[in-house]
């Protein structure tokens, strides 16, 4: 089991605690609360549209790409991970990353500098529109690390999925399933996966 493949949004950074803050300060300015703290998303938490959440993204999305900092850890393990031979795919669908007009282009720079600047090693980076069950099978990946919970559901009928716990996820439950709260948790699984624990 050497080929990992890494989710951004959610697993490297902590996109639901932003989303909670960002998303409060946005919804109070157009009269709405929160309704759902353990949404996914925005349009969960506070009943956002669909187009207001699109003027969400445009307004926050660039500072959150650019500024919001990696998890504890992420680093250091990632370094380590690397070390010790694993391959790192980073999977993302991160907001028009898979376009391939200016905007997408822009945000793949953005990902890819936002990764020098966090000290964060990889082997390759996948830009994904949502299928990243497709690509996790095309690409042999050994074990997913993902917290979306329709992407948890696809993958884990075909390979392990170490679940990066949120409050939107905790109702998914799988003995392919491996739940985590930090970078530690998810070496410890990997260290005791190699032993064939």
């Amino acid at each position: 089991m050497k080929r990992i493949g890494v989710d951004v949004d959610g697993c490297l950074t902590d996109v639901y605690n932003w989303y909670l803050k960002n998303g409060k300060e946005y919804a109070s300015n157009i009269g709405k609360k929160l309704i759902n703290k353990n949404g996914y998303d925005p349009i969960e938490m506070f009943n956002l549209t669909k187009e207001e959440f699109n003027d969400f993204l445009e307004k926050k999305l660039m500072d959150y790409s650019i500024n919001e900092p990696a998890r504890e850890n992420a680093s250091k393990v990632c370094k380590e991970l690397i070390e010790e031979g694993y391959e790192l795919y980073i999977i993302t669908a991160r907001f028009n990353s898979d376009k391939s007009d200016e905007s997408g282009v822009k945000m793949r720079k953005i990902i890819e500098q936002w990764f020098k600047d966090n000290d964060i090693p990889y082997t390759r980076i996948i830009y994904s529109s949502e299928d990243k069950l497709d690509i996790c099978l095309t690409n042999q990946i050994d074990i997913m690390i993902e917290d979306k919970v329709s992407t948890l559901l696809d993958i884990k009928k075909h390979i392990p999925v170490i679940c990066f716990d949120a409050p939107y996820n905790r109702n998914i439950d799988d003995k392919n399933l491996f739940r985590v709260r930090n970078w530690k948790e998810i070496k410890k699984i990997l260290e005791n996966k190699q032993k064939g624990e």
